[in-house]
């Protein structure tokens, strides 16, 4: 991981990192590193995961192809939502010109945010199971 380094492997993506750099400089730095650090910690989650459960038959499930559906357009809305919070926010805070200590808060927003979320659809899910639709 290079601390400075704007690259992507999408190039509109990487055009995005650098516009985002020279706006926010030193925050642009902290994001990218925290971002980085809960990839880290969810990769290893995933492997660890996979590792614990491999070969498991408990793993094969008959699952309601509404479900999945569901989940992940649930999933699309939240991640393009928080896109178009972020680059609203973004260029807000530059006009303003109150860029320091952005990131800190709207990490704990976007932490609260998601727990909420993962609630909400844990429990959908529950009662979805319990209703023996």
């Amino acid at each position: 991981m290079k601390r400075e380094s704007t690259s992507s492997m999408i190039s509109i993506y990487e055009e995005v990192n650098k516009y985002e750099k020279s706006l926010m400089g030193e925050e642009w730095v902290k994001q990218k590193k925290v971002i980085n650090y809960w990839l880290i910690l969810f990769s290893m989650v995933l492997f660890g995961k996979s590792f614990v459960f491999y070969g498991s038959a408990a793993l094969v499930l008959d699952v309601d192809p509404s479900i999945i559906i569901a989940i992940i357009v649930m999933i699309i809305l939240m991640i393009n939502i928080g896109q178009l919070f972020h680059i609203y926010y973004i260029n807000r805070l530059i006009k303003n010109g109150k860029v320091k200590g952005f990131w800190w808060k709207q990490l704990v927003i976007a932490s609260v945010i998601g727990l909420l979320v993962a609630f909400v659809m844990m429990f959908v899910m529950i009662l979805y199971i319990t209703s023996g639709i």
